[in-house]
């Protein structure tokens, strides 16, 4: 049920960007990795998911936690869902006994870099198209 859920979330993302979210990814097949190997944390709004967080928090020896997808239905943006979703799943990280969490972002993706930094995340890396952020969870 929740990778259903999750699944019409990134089919909405993936209309809105006019195929772009993912690539010539199959949807099906990130879902699949995504349930097999990811955590999810959840918000709903009258019985509906409408926005989620993909994080991996299986790293005991390095006590990092990282978060692979943040995403909130178009629909609903702008509520501070996605603020809410992230400081969630540092919260959980933290009740667990890590010390750092990591997420990657596109160098475009200002809102979501805005988002990140307000939550105490920093760069601590850059790629070709892409930033490595970090925090400590205190």
């Amino acid at each position: 049920m929740i990778i259903e859920e999750i699944g019409l979330i990134i089919s909405a993302e993936r209309e809105l960007q006019a195929g772009l979210f993912r690539g010539n990814d199959s949807i099906d097949a990130y879902l699949s990795k995504l349930e097999k190997r990811a955590e999810f944390y959840l918000h709903y709004i009258e019985g509906r998911c409408v926005g989620f967080v993909a994080f991996y928090c299986n790293h005991q020896e390095s006590q990092k936690a990282f978060i692979t997808l943040v995403l909130v239905h178009p629909e609903v943006r702008g509520r501070k869902i996605a603020t809410g979703l992230v400081a969630g799943v540092i919260a959980l990280a933290r009740e667990r006994g890590f010390k750092f969490c990591e997420l990657e972002v596109f160098k475009n993706n200002a809102i979501a870099i805005k988002l990140y930094r307000g939550l105490g995340f920093s760069i601590c890396s850059t790629k070709e198209s892409s930033y490595i952020m970090s925090r400590v969870i205190d």
